[in-house]
């Protein structure tokens, strides 16, 4: 889970980190949230949340028998294969969790003999009755579709990171504009939405995007 935040500046980030080492249940209120809503969650342990971290990567995994083998899958010019293992939990730092995920990612780029091997790790309140590997394994490639199609695209494309509005409301109205001109060449067909921001640059182009008559009256 990754909720929107103005780009802090690098001092604070620095304070983030240390704040993550000295106190190992920072960010947590999210699955305690999701709990009293009557949801359940499924939340990555990153490796700069190190206390958290550690747990999961404590486990006895060499124990633990493969539960899901995906792929090879072919996207994005490169293959990739996951293996999962899921074993049951009782006691880490998250509220009602149930079972720890294992996933090791194994990715190689088209044309290439190297590839790359990634271990990340995931915690859920769901039992194993009521989750089967291969939906756990679903629901973490749902994650990093959001993190690719949504904060990636506001990263990278719209540079949001770099952005220095910190005054009042500003950066929270920023981003909501952020995501209706996000948004925009998708509905309208664009795949890539780089080349679709490149390509209406023109106020005109723009106007006829969002179905806009330079003749229309607007209110304000």
């Amino acid at each position: 889970m990754r909720p929107w935040s103005p780009a802090p500046d690098p001092k604070q980030r620095r304070r983030d980190r240390r704040l993550h080492r000295r106190c190992p249940a920072h960010g947590l209120p999210h699955a305690t949230y999701l709990l009293k809503r009557g949801a359940h969650y499924l939340i990555c342990v990153k490796g700069n949340r190190l206390t958290l971290h550690e747990q999961p990567a404590a486990l006895p995994w060499n124990e633990v028998p493969l539960a899901h083998d995906e792929g090879p899958v072919h996207a994005h010019r490169r293959e990739e294969r996951r293996l999962l293992k899921v074993t049951a939990v009782n006691g880490p730092a998250f509220p009602e969790a149930r079972q720890v995920v294992r996933i090791e990612r194994h990715r190689r780029r088209h044309g290439t003999v190297k590839g790359r091997r990634e271990v990340v790790f995931a915690v859920t309140d769901l039992d194993a009755h009521q989750v089967c590997p291969a939906e756990l394994a679903a629901h973490a490639r749902g994650h990093w579709t959001v993190e690719n199609r949504v904060h990636y695209v506001r990263d990278v494309t719209f540079r949001e990171d770099a952005r220095r509005t910190r005054t009042g409301a500003a950066p929270v109205v920023l981003g909501c504009l952020t995501d209706i001109v996000r948004q925009a060449p998708s509905a309208t067909g664009w795949k890539n939405l780089a080349s679709g921001h490149r390509a209406h640059t023109h106020p005109d182009k723009v106007f006829d995007l969002h179905g806009i008559s330079r003749d229309q009256s607007a209110w304000i």
